[in-house]
């Protein structure tokens, strides 16, 4: 069974992604966090959702374009600030 070896690929995959976002995922509304299953999530980072997932960063801006803050969460987290 050569399970072993495809997982220890997988996490070089992984970790490879992780050096390879870009500077503006660091700069810009939208955090961008690399999951394990070699997913980027998209996240808010005035209401802290997650507004899109996706296997590369540049499939996350039609929904990071699209997005609107739930002025509901975006009061409630104002007292945290």
């Amino acid at each position: 069974m050569q399970i072993a070896p495809v997982f220890g690929y997988w996490l070089s995959f992984v970790e490879k992604r992780k050096k390879d976002m870009t500077q503006a995922s660091i700069t810009s509304q939208f955090a961008h966090r690399l999951n394990n299953d070699g997913t980027v999530d998209s996240i808010c980072r005035d209401c802290y959702i997650t507004v899109t997932t996706a296997y590369s960063e540049s499939d996350l801006e039609p929904g990071e374009r699209d997005h609107t803050c739930d002025p509901v969460l975006l009061e409630h987290y104002k007292k945290f600030r």
